[in-house]
């Protein structure tokens, strides 16, 4: 598991209880009726629970967060023992024990380009595969972090991450905070030596019972949709728009004749309604290649304007990645994330986006998502709004006014 954010004392309690913790597998949607599988939950073991950690404090979120002390940053790891092998059982409804990731047939050097799948459990949800084909980047300086394009959304860290054969490249730890156009993993490679470190060469020699192959390919999966709509975004999208979902057409600017103009200028419209959902208590997703009557037409056919270098997906959320970031400022850039989907053969760009901690502004306006639309606050009602959505800014601004 990934120990960021996480608590830990500084020494490791070999001897102590365990904490109130419960580990959850098998939390997901079901492929066959669409339905939400809880999953079976263990505890940890009542003693000799932390088998190895960081000796760190506890790290918060958003501007209380603690630096992390020297050498914590590459080691991000907790290894934690359960009072049940989780491994060895049958999940409930199959025939096939859970199993485990053998890390010693690990893919320790994946070829740049290559595919990448991550499984998450995204904002606490149900698990959810993200995929992308020509992911891999490479390794930072030291090799302590793998780097790589598939999209994620907060409460990914710690996900498994595997190449086209199923093979273990890393574990999830976050999105580059320097530049965000990139996520970043922890490879098997420092995963392996971290477990010898800690003299836990028996656990990294167990044998994994057998369980069915299944690989991926550069089309995508054998029988299935690659990027298929999760649940809860198609039944957005099913209700049409509304107070959390937008359909847009395009993302470049059309001009008069309907034609994408040659500056492949973001649609102001667009930006309109990203920054509205930031302002929003709710945040919500975008959803480009959908028309207003949700007709699905596609993002393909804006691949070559918007990044002529690179004219398929990866060169086409590079070209909007940067250009939102520039619009939205720099307090809101790690608001929003896009993702790739398939809908009727055709590619369907969503930003999901989250509310942010201070107002967006666009063009010295402030917009607010109501219902399907954007409004722009304007006057007293612009004061009210932002004294009710951010509290402790608006307090701030008028101490620092009466000094």
């Amino acid at each position: 598991m990934s120990y960021w954010a996480q608590q830990s004392p500084d020494t490791r309690p070999q001897s102590q209880r365990s904490p109130p913790v419960r580990v959850r597998f098998g939390f997901a949607v079901s492929t066959g009726n669409g339905e939400v599988a809880t999953g079976e939950r263990f505890l940890l073991a009542e003693k000799d629970w932390l088998f190895a950690a960081p000796a760190v404090g506890y790290y918060a979120s958003g501007p209380d967060r603690i630096a992390a002390p020297d050498g914590v940053g590459s080691e991000d790891l907790a290894l934690l023992r359960l009072a049940g092998e989780a491994g060895r059982m049958k999940p409930e409804g199959t025939d096939n024990v859970r199993g485990w990731i053998d890390i010693r047939q690990a893919n320790r050097n994946p070829e740049p380009g290559s595919s990448l799948a991550i499984f998450q459990h995204a904002n606490g949800g149900p698990l959810k595969v993200s995929v992308n084909t020509e992911s891999i980047i490479g390794f930072n300086e030291d090799n302590s972090r793998l780097l790589y394009r598939t999209d994620t959304l907060p409460g990914a860290s710690g996900g498994p991450c595997f190449d086209a054969d199923w093979k273990f490249l890393a574990m999830h730890q976050s999105t580059s905070a320097r530049d965000r156009n990139y996520n970043m993993g922890i490879p098997c490679a420092f995963i392996l030596d971290w477990l010898v470190k800690y003299g836990f060469q028996d656990l990294v020699s167990r044998e994994p019972p057998e369980t069915p192959e299944v690989t991926i390919s550069r089309r995508g999966f054998a029988d299935s949709n690659p990027f298929p709509l999760d649940p809860d975004l198609r039944r957005l999208m099913e209700r049409g728009e509304g107070q959390q979902i937008e359909f847009k057409e395009c993302a470049i600017e059309r001009g008069r004749d309907g034609k994408p103009r040659p500056d492949t200028k973001l649609s102001e419209r667009l930006v309109n309604s990203v920054a509205a959902f930031m302002n929003s208590d709710q945040g919500g997703n975008v959803m480009i290649g959908i028309t207003d009557d949700m007709k699905v037409v596609g993002v393909e056919n804006e691949y070559a304007i918007a990044n002529k270098q690179r004219q398929d997906w990866s060169g086409y959320e590079l070209w909007l990645s940067n250009t939102l970031r520039g619009r939205v400022g720099k307090n809101a850039t790690q608001e929003f994330t896009i993702e790739r989907y398939r809908e009727a053969g055709k590619d369907i760009c969503v930003i999901r986006i989250r509310p942010t901690r201070s107002p967006v502004w666009v063009d010295g306006k402030l917009y607010v998502r109501k219902g399907p639309e954007n409004i722009p606050r304007v006057e007293d009602e612009l004061f009210h709004y932002m004294r009710s959505r951010w509290p402790a800014q608006v307090e701030r601004q008028s101490e620092t006014a009466l000094e």
